[in-house]
């Protein structure tokens, strides 16, 4: 009798197991899409900030060319810091994604070394 509750936990504790994945991976897709979302809204303000810059400068009596080359280089600037950091997120979650969380036998694939694959894949790192 104690064999066969035990079966039927196992079982309910697998099928729970597959619906709180499911659950996890659908509220990451979400997340993805909208932080995907919200970045090309704030690429769009951002371009927007700069022309209006540009031209407000230019309207003051400042030389094209110089605003131009000024303002390059800040969006130079701008957009080398926002990948370092990008790039520096991606390796500290590499590194701590393989450590956070508890390994455990399940019939789904291990989702870590997916992951991790397609990061190293992305960063160019070669083992």
């Amino acid at each position: 009798m104690i064999s066969k509750l035990l079966g039927v936990a196992s079982v309910g504790s697998v099928l729970a197991s597959a619906n709180i994945m499911h659950r996890f991976l659908s509220s990451m897709a979400k997340i993805m899409v909208l932080a995907i979302v919200c970045a090309f809204m704030l690429c769009a303000l951002m371009v927007g900030v700069f022309v209006a810059l540009y031209f407000s400068l230019v309207q003051y009596g400042f030389d094209p060319v110089a605003v131009a080359v000024v303002l390059g280089a800040v969006v130079s600037l701008l957009t080398v810091t926002i990948v370092a950091a990008t790039v520096h997120q991606l390796r500290c979650f590499r590194d701590h994604s393989a450590y956070s969380l508890p390994k455990s036998r399940s019939d789904w694939p291990d989702f870590g070394n997916i992951a991790n694959a397609f990061i190293d894949g992305f960063l160019g790192s070669k083992k």
